[in-house]
């Protein structure tokens, strides 16, 4: 084999660019969210939120919540989002899956409620 005639630092060399090509590709393959979805989040009630994250470059995205399924398909940096209808606050734990090129999330306990933003000093 033309390998074992290749000096021992060109080998490295090789073997490094290979072990970093396989990182970079599997990096780049994993369905990944931002870090604020999680569970126990609130989604706000009557309008639509929108989902977001990354996947496999032109991959098929489905998102599904409380029974209703959306879709959607990345683009060519891996980029998707869809748009959830998620109704009316109802006091109960919801649940979101989300799948793409056999990558699944799931987050449980999520409420549908009125979602506030506070800021101010200290003193407040």
């Amino acid at each position: 084999s033309s390998f074992q005639h290749l000096s021992c630092g060109m080998k490295f060399l090789i073997t490094a660019f290979v072990v970093i090509a396989i990182c970079v590709h599997a990096a780049t393959c994993a369905l990944r969210l931002p870090q604020f979805l999680t569970e126990n989040m609130v989604l706000q009630r009557n309008t639509l939120n929108p989902i977001w994250g990354w996947t496999t470059p032109l991959a098929e995205v489905a998102v599904a919540f409380d029974g209703k399924a959306y879709s959607s398909h990345a683009d060519a940096s891996g980029s998707w989002s869809v748009q959830l209808d998620v109704g009316q606050a109802d006091g109960r734990a919801h649940s979101l899956a989300i799948t793409s090129d056999g990558n699944k999330i799931l987050f449980q306990n999520i409420a549908v409620g009125d979602v506030y933003f506070c800021s101010g000093q200290s003193n407040m």
